[in-house]
């Protein structure tokens, strides 16, 4: 998890690719708009005690004592999710009054949070008074365990580049 945000952190890209998947859906805009939802930061609200204090870039300093407590949505159904949100803006939509501390968290950071909430939350959701974009937790661990196989394959691919490059140095000899 990244620090506290003071300043929204809109990715454009993500702004795009979530208008062209409402303006045509199909398989091609969502995979588009979830490949920016894997790359991208979102501000969640959250509690931290104690309220850290901030550098002067805005920047919250945690100590390794803070604890983060995240602000749940519920739905009609009772279901329990956490906020995504792409700007403050966003936010300000559900609740414009209070000053909610926040958190700019990534989509492993959600996966995770969700993942390991022992069946507490059923998902994430991206602007949830605007947009919505539900993501349950079924499908963010299909698509947590997609990318670990990809970086694994990544790394392994780049591993055995090494190598090879490393046996043909050794071939050509001494300088």
């Amino acid at each position: 998890m990244l620090d506290n945000a003071t300043k929204p952190q809109l990715n454009p890209n993500l702004a795009k690719s979530i208008a062209a998947m409402r303006e045509n859906n199909t398989e091609e805009t969502r995979n588009l708009m979830v490949n920016e939802v894997m790359r991208t930061g979102f501000l969640t609200p959250a509690q931290m005690d104690p309220i850290p204090e901030v550098d002067a870039d805005g920047r919250a300093i945690l100590t390794k004592d803070t604890k983060i407590s995240f602000m749940n949505l519920k739905n009609n159904d009772g279901g329990s999710y956490l906020g995504a949100f792409t700007e403050k803006a966003e936010i300000e939509r559900w609740n414009a009054e209070d000053k909610l501390q926040t958190i700019m968290v990534t989509f492993d950071d959600l996966a995770h949070i969700v993942l390991t909430s022992n069946g507490q939350l059923n998902g994430f959701v991206i602007n949830p008074f605007h947009e919505s974009i539900t993501f349950e937790s079924d499908l963010i661990a299909n698509l947590a365990e997609q990318k670990r196989a990809f970086q694994s394959k990544t790394n392994e691919d780049i591993k055995k580049e090494m190598d090879r490059q490393a046996i043909e140095r050794a071939a050509q000899g001494p300088f």
